[in-house]
């Protein structure tokens, strides 16, 4: 598919705006995030930690905020029921929405195994 031949329900957006949209409005045909995809959140953010030891620069608005420090705890779930894109997977297996999605690893806010 070419660029111009894409859909003009197709999302091109930040990760958590694309992932979001095409769960909550059935216009969507397709995604595809540019920016930091963290799917698995809780996971994702405790393998960050145990990798490089300690919270990265990158995250230092997470850290500002506290959220890191309650990262193990209920409301950190809670978040992550609304927040997390997997929750929503079963919604795009249903509309067979494709996903088209490019990472890179070994930044600041990606570890290899994350």
């Amino acid at each position: 598919m070419m660029f111009w031949e894409v859909p003009h329900w197709f999302v091109f957006c930040f990760f958590r705006v694309t992932w979001l949209a095409a769960a909550a409005d059935t216009r969507v045909v397709g995604l595809a995030p540019l920016v930091i995809d963290v799917l698995d959140m809780q996971n994702n953010f405790n393998e960050i930690y145990q990798t490089y030891g300690k919270w990265p620069i990158a995250l230092k608005d997470y850290t500002n905020q506290n959220v890191t420090r309650c990262l193990n705890c209920p409301v950190f779930k809670d978040l992550a029921n609304v927040e997390d894109p997997l929750v929503y997977l079963d919604r795009f297996k249903l509309r067979n929405i494709p996903i088209y999605a490019v990472n890179a690893c070994g930044d600041e806010f990606f570890v290899p195994t994350g």
